[in-house]
């Protein structure tokens, strides 16, 4: 609140204010979804213009950066994602009723992130009034001009397939899609290669949970995913 209230003081009533909240924590026993519902009322008190809802404490960080997400058959065949034929479609738009629950208890705007992958689902947020604006970041590592394409009246899936080997570089290489080129798709790592007891979750999210990577000095690795 004293963050708020400083900043709006700083910047005037004139210029947006907006922050993250962490609506609920993935573990047992942590902050509520109704207990940041008060918390964004009185953020909106203390002069907040928008909130984006996502996760607080996670047990894992693949519980925000989910893998796969929407990614359906076509999708499963063009980009060679073996591992994913027989399982479903990833959840899109996971935060949304996080979203919801701010919108319809305060009168600040709502900026929905988390798994928003198609026009549709997009088209559909907006217009059932349960967030003001949309936020992406995988997508536009893969897109970068995706803001422009969808303004121009793309519709369907974006291309990315949240396949996460853009993370599993992160740190050691610049940022960018490594998939853009199916048939050819590994990851070198740079010299470095994961040391980790979930190797599965690591081939199958692009990365494994951030508290058991560990990076090592290695010659260069090609992992298949």
């Amino acid at each position: 609140m004293a963050v708020v209230e400083a900043v709006r003081a700083a910047v005037g009533a004139d210029m947006p204010l907006t922050a993250r909240i962490g609506v609920e924590d993935s573990l047992p026993n942590g902050v509520s979804r109704e207990e940041s519902v008060e918390r964004a009322r009185l953020l909106e008190t203390a002069g907040i213009d928008g909130l984006e809802t996502t996760y607080g404490i996670m047990r894992s960080y693949l519980e925000n950066i989910r893998p796969y997400v929407a990614v359906g058959a076509r999708q499963t065949a063009s980009e060679l994602l073996v591992q994913r034929v027989l399982k479903p479609r990833g959840a899109e738009a996971y935060y949304r009723p996080f979203a919801r629950a701010i919108k319809e208890a305060t009168g600040v705007l709502v900026i929905l992130v988390g798994g928003i992958r198609t026009t549709d689902a997009m088209n559909d947020i907006i217009g059932s009034g349960d967030a003001d604006f949309l936020a992406m970041a995988r997508p536009f590592i893969r897109e970068p001009d995706l803001g422009n394409k969808l303004a121009a009246g793309r519709t369907g899936m974006v291309e990315c397939v949240s396949c996460n080997m853009c993370l599993a570089h992160d740190g050691y290489d610049a940022l960018q899609c490594w998939r853009k080129s199916p048939r050819s798709v590994a990851r070198p790592l740079a010299g470095h290669h994961w040391r980790t007891g979930e190797d599965a979750d690591a081939v199958e999210g692009g990365l494994a949970p951030q508290a058991r990577l560990e990076p090592v000095p290695s010659r260069a690795v090609q992992a298949q995913v």
